[in-house]
């Protein structure tokens, strides 16, 4: 979690040197440079991973995480990095919402304790209001 934290507000200083999307893959990048020995120290089969597979997870790299990141910055260079922080931890509730519609869970009391706890929050944090020019920062969030 303190990962996490510390990444918002890296990424809020370095937007000013460059653009969402290349922090993105940098980020990425960096990642993969230092997962790469581990993996290769356990000696993964490469081979045992399909062209299609390959496929897939490159599809999803590029899409879902690099972009995905990417417009997340794009939200964070609008907003400071405690207000960004605070609406990407909505993600628990858009979760719940999601498991109940789409895989029909139902949630139990204590979920809907965590979700009552978190809106609340949420309503104290934003009490005030929105400067002008954070909405935008919100949409991308």
């Amino acid at each position: 979690m303190l990962l996490a934290s510390v990444g918002i507000v890296l990424v809020k200083l370095s937007l000013a040197y460059a653009g969402p999307l290349t922090l993105a893959a940098l980020r990425f990048f960096l990642a993969f440079v230092l997962l790469l020995p581990l993996l290769l120290r356990e000696r993964f089969d490469f081979k045992g991973v399909s062209r299609a597979r390959w496929g897939q997870l490159l599809l999803l790299g590029v899409l879902a995480y690099t972009l995905g990141n990417a417009v997340g910055f794009v939200g964070l260079a609008h907003l400071p990095a405690s207000t960004a922080a605070f609406v990407t931890s909505f993600s628990p509730v858009l979760t719940l919402v999601a498991g109940a519609l789409w895989l029909k869970e139902r949630p139990n009391r204590l979920q809907l304790l965590g979700v009552g706890v978190l809106l609340g929050g949420m309503a104290m944090f934003l009490h005030q209001g929105v400067r002008p020019g954070q909405w935008e920062g919100f949409l991308y969030l």
